[in-house]
């Protein structure tokens, strides 16, 4: 109450009930003195808060028949603009299961927090969306009525769009080019006093290290490729100016060493300084293969003896 004295003025409680007339709760005398209407128990009290300038009913062990429309009035016409209370079974409130519990994706991605509804549909039950960052207090996002129009809180721009599922009966809450400054834990709300359990929203930003990673690999790989086919090309290149046959190490021996290895082929025994009893016959084998060719030759074209 304002442009009055709480403490100068009585207060008239009154409640009304779907389909019923208005009747008389208390009333809380300027003097402290209270007075229940016909019908009410002590379960209904009137307070006065100077220090807000505020006349306060509180109802206790509330049950679903307190459920009413509830006014206050002064001077006996003035009244309040009357608060509405719903009185529910916990058992028959609506439930509402957040998921992912925990979403964590890099900055500029599109990400979908959802809200499924149970007790309730989601066609007939506004949605409020709320979030909480590190070291902040909550605060409200928007809200997705019934109807179908959207409200949201200032400094909230259009990346934050609600939407409805009638099939999984949820909200999903869409959050477009995700930046770092949307980190926090989402929460849906219905009949603006139950919520979900929430969703840790972590976004992280944007890593230049893969890109770098990549680079260098490719990096590598050509090295290797170049080195690779610069091997090729030389030994190539070198096999073409050889013979077909390359000369081995023996191509590089002396006639002894030669000797040495057709002698011990034969079983002829070889000593340091000398070439064994037949070096002769071997050495000259060796060394002229051409006359002993030609020798054999000879003696294969000789003409048959007459005798």
């Amino acid at each position: 109450m304002s442009k009055a004295r709480l403490e100068d003025t009585d207060v008239h409680w009154y409640r009304k009930l779907p389909g019923q007339d208005m009747e008389w709760v208390l009333t809380h005398r300027a003097g402290g003195r209270s007075e229940l209407g016909w019908g009410f128990t002590g379960k209904f009290q009137s307070y006065r808060d100077t220090s807000n300038s505020s006349f306060i009913l509180t109802v206790t062990d509330v049950v679903h028949s307190d459920s009413a429309v509830y006014y206050c009035r002064v001077w006996g016409n003035i009244d309040g603009n009357s608060t509405q209370l719903i009185v529910t079974n916990p058992a028959d409130d609506p439930v509402l299961v957040q998921y992912p519990p925990v979403s964590k994706v890099p900055e500029g991605v599109t990400v979908q927090l959802h809200c499924a509804l149970y007790n309730a549909s989601v066609n007939v039950t506004d949605v409020h969306w709320y979030h909480q960052q590190p070291g902040n207090k909550s605060q409200w996002v928007l809200s997705h009525f019934v109807n179908d129009s959207v409200s949201r809180s200032g400094g909230i721009s259009d990346r934050f769009q609600s939407h409805r599922n009638g099939v999984s009966n949820s909200y999903i809450l869409t959050i477009s080019n995700t930046s770092i400054s949307d980190t926090a834990v989402y929460n849906c709300s219905v009949w603006n006093y139950i919520y979900g359990g929430g969703t840790q929203l972590n976004v992280t930003e944007m890593s230049r290290a893969p890109s770098y990673l990549a680079w260098i690999i490719v990096a590598v790989v050509l090295g290797v490729l170049a080195v690779t086919g610069g091997i090729f090309l030389i030994r190539r290149r070198a096999f073409r100016n050889h013979p077909s046959h390359p000369p081995t190490a023996t191509d590089h021996r002396s006639p002894g060493a030669d000797y040495e290895n057709v002698s011990m082929t034969r079983g002829v025994p070889v000593s340091r300084g000398h070439q064994g009893v037949d070096s002769n016959n071997t050495y000259m084998a060796l060394q002229r293969p051409t006359q002993s060719i030609y020798g054999h030759l000879q003696a294969d074209n000789k003409p048959p003896s007459t005798s």
